[in-house]
């Protein structure tokens, strides 16, 4: 069978169905399911709009405050995963990140763990209270409602989610995702600025692309496919309704593009998409400028809710409009265009996925994906840049995931070794670690896992194996439900963007 083509249209679902509980376990399989993008956009959401406008601006608000007020807000105990952090993550080729800025914390509850000060010291990446800048006080109350939103509406979606992993295992237990994910008092929230794309962060991240791709057997990327060849394609693709949970036979042909709303300016012209794709047998994806904003990843949660980016003017902090992009040239335009969120499939198609400012997207994760038995599957992506000076990209993702505790296991009678398909990893691009190098091994057995421990060998999975050591630390090796004494764990939180 030949591999899935993919049109790169996102599932929508509306808000008011999914407060109705009407039944959308069709829609979850298009978007969750081995063919999804691991992405669906919810549409109608009251005061989103409003909450999305207020909170982003803050993101370039903080990053543009002096360094020295910055520094004072990280917390290097929780390995930096409140407060604010900036350089801490490491690219693909151990070179630091430099290229976004974050500022963590818990959406929901601002000390949720005050009478528990053992869980505190154990887990302080999840249990530390939240950390608030006084020269901003603002941010609390506009971080607070825009990611206590985006969980409720979360919510629904795992109930969704709960009923389409029933139909294929009987015994899944009754509303599992929901029940984690409301129970949870470890919901991260992490408030983004992408700081404006130079010919330096350029070249860093490509040198760190190509260093990594060289030693993972990464092929030259194949020519642009010719548009008039792609708009025939995306017709024949969506004329296609294949939603099997089966893996696709492998293939070399096939291209997905991203078509649908650019940063909220309406639909994007067919001259403006400019997707490649490269794909081969070794895992590998070699396109140094998909990931200039973020690198490919796969969050390890289990939902994460996203408000769709805003491009910016970094001179003067107001969102780019449509008028103000009618001045840039025609090839300023169509890189700007191209800048964003991307996903690579399990057949090893490059997306452009696009959302509409005024929905919430929502990607599924591998802690879903385990608890589902890989009836969900969760997706590689990465963030495009600009590809021009002076824009920045504000954005809020919220990442809800179990409490540490949770047990990591299956479905009863469902075979936890099938959770990743072979045709799945294969083309997982370079830098992603197989699921299978982090659970059902010896640190994460399918019978005693915890989401804790799952996390720490997933925060260690994307670090690189050496890191310059600190004066006077002492470097430990990590161990399930234990924290790293050095910086090796500095990005505990930053896996996911």
């Amino acid at each position: 069978m030949a591999a899935q083509q993919q049109s790169g249209k996102v599932v929508t679902l509306k808000y008011e169905d999914l407060v109705n509980d009407v039944d959308l376990t069709d829609q979850i399989e298009k978007a969750y399911g081995y063919h999804g993008l691991g992405l669906l956009s919810v549409s109608g959401v009251p005061k989103f709009s409003e909450l999305r406008r207020r909170l982003l601006p803050l993101a370039r608000k903080f990053a543009k405050l002096p360094d020295s007020v910055k520094s004072s807000y990280e917390h290097k105990e929780s390995f930096y995963a409140f407060g604010w952090s900036h350089g801490k993550e490491m690219l693909q080729g151990n070179v630091p990140d430099v290229s976004k800025g974050s500022y963590y914390n818990n959406p929901q509850h601002n000390n949720p763990f005050a009478d528990s000060p053992e869980l505190v010291e154990k887990w302080p990446t999840f249990c530390h209270e939240n950390i608030w800048p006084k020269e901003m006080p603002e941010l609390e109350k506009a971080f607070m409602e825009c990611g206590s939103l985006i969980c409720d509406v979360g919510a629904l979606i795992a109930r969704q989610c709960d009923r389409y992993v029933a139909k294929r295992f009987p015994e899944y237990e009754k509303g599992k995702l929901h029940r984690m994910l409301t129970e949870s008092r470890c919901t991260k929230a992490r408030l983004l600025h992408y700081f404006p794309v130079d010919q330096k962060t350029t070249a860093q991240q490509s040198a760190a692309t190509a260093a990594t791709a060289a030693g993972q057997g990464g092929h030259e990327l194949r020519p642009e496919l010719d548009l008039p060849e792609a708009a025939a394609q995306v017709e024949e693709e969506e004329k296609a309704d294949d939603t099997g949970m089966g893996a696709p036979a492998l293939d070399d042909t096939g291209m997905g593009m991203g078509m649908g709303m650019g940063m909220g300016m309406g639909p994007i012209d067919a001259d403006a998409v400019n997707v490649r794709k490269s794909m081969s047998r070794t895992g590998s994806v070699v396109d140094e400028d998909f990931g200039s904003w973020c690198g490919w990843h796969n969050d390890h949660g289990s939902l994460t809710g996203l408000c769709p980016g805003m491009l910016v003017d970094d001179s003067t902090g107001l969102e780019l409009s449509a008028e103000r992009v009618a001045e840039f040239s025609a090839s300023d335009a169509a890189k700007l265009a191209r800048a964003g969120l991307y996903i690579q499939t399990r057949e090893g198609h490059i997306i452009h996925a696009t959302v509409p400012k005024d929905h919430i997207a929502f990607q599924i994760g591998e802690a879903a994906q385990i608890h589902s038995a890989g009836v969900m599957q969760a997706t590689p992506h990465s963030v495009r840049g600009a590809g021009i000076s002076g824009i920045s990209r504000e954005s809020f993702a919220v990442f809800m995931e179990p409490e540490f505790s949770e047990a990591m296991a299956g479905p009863k009678g469902a075979d936890q070794k099938q959770v990743q398909s072979h045709a799945a990893v294969v083309h997982l691009p370079a830098g992603v670690p197989p699921l299978s190098s982090r659970y059902g091994t010896k640190d994460c057995p399918f019978t005693t896992c915890n989401f804790g421990d799952f996390s720490h060998i997933t925060y260690g999975a994307y670090l690189a194996p050496e890191q310059p050591q600190q004066a006077g630390e002492e470097t430990v090796k990590s161990q399930p439900g234990q924290e790293q004494s050095n910086d090796a764990a500095s990005s505990a939180a930053e896996a996911s963007c």
